[in-house]
């Protein structure tokens, strides 16, 4: 399983990690369960109802680092990056691996209970956007060997 991941800036001071997780709870009324290790920090954030997780969680003086399994869930993601601006931060693009937020569509810019049965249907699902890169190699690849022939 792969990762892919992003971290935020904040000039005022990075919150808490709890925080970043109640102003996410907040705006998309998910049940997240998080898991601390024996130092109690946090290292895992749960989303059952949308099947993903937020792993890896950093957190120094002005920077809040996280990362997801590929593929990244758009509307947790998004979600997140609300949370974080909320909270004073800033995506840091400045990393060479980072996944920044994609805008959220209208219709799922709101909490999860208020989303119709069929966007929560289609939420829960592998998400095919990943796969269309990977459709694209091999339709290349087909049209090379077609081509050599």
């Amino acid at each position: 399983m792969g990762l892919q991941g992003g971290a935020w800036t904040f000039k005022a001071g990075s919150p808490s990690l709890e925080a970043v997780v109640d102003a996410l709870r907040d705006r998309t009324a998910l049940d997240l369960e998080s898991e601390y290790d024996e130092d109690d920090d946090l290292i895992c954030v749960e989303a059952p109802q949308v099947r993903t997780m937020l792993l890896h969680w950093e957190r120094t003086e002005h920077r809040i680092a996280v990362c997801t399994p590929i593929p990244l869930h758009p509307y947790v993601w998004g979600h997140l990056d609300k949370a974080m601006v909320h909270l004073g931060g800033v995506f840091d693009t400045s990393d060479a691996v980072h996944s920044p937020p994609e805008t959220l569509r209208p219709a799922f810019d709101r909490p999860w209970p208020d989303l119709t049965w069929r966007q929560r249907a289609l939420l829960r699902r592998p998400l095919l956007k990943e796969i269309g890169p990977l459709r694209d190699r091999i339709v290349e690849r087909i049209v090379e060997r077609r081509g050599r022939r």
